[in-house]
């Protein structure tokens, strides 16, 4: 029974990476397009309109950061792992819960 398993697994990764991966691609560079557009834009707002430094978002923060401390790399990456830690957190809970949640359906 296994065998079979392993065949069917095999065959529908194939028919994903080879029929469904190409005609989703244009879509995701797409979103991935909009979405690094969208962080673009908000950094630039954040820099320009935010000139106080208590109403200063993370990572307009750590822009100051590296036009002071340009030659501190070590101070500059630690700051870096601090702002991108809530992220990742977040999304390894998220992927963990819904993992979960698809083992517990079957």
């Amino acid at each position: 029974m296994s065998g079979r398993r392993e065949r069917v697994i095999r065959s529908v990764l194939g028919s994903a990476t080879s029929v469904i991966l190409p005609l989703i691609s244009p879509f995701l560079l797409t979103v991935a397009l909009i979405v690094c557009l969208n962080v673009w834009n908000e950094f630039l707002i954040a820099i320009t309109f935010l000139q106080n430094a208590d109403a200063a978002t993370a990572t307009a923060r750590f822009y100051q950061l590296t036009g002071r401390y340009g030659n501190n790399l070590a101070d500059l990456m630690a700051v870096a792992t601090i702002i991108a830690l809530p992220t990742l957190v977040s999304s390894c809970s998220s992927s963990g819960a819904s993992s979960k949640a698809s083992r517990s359906a079957r």
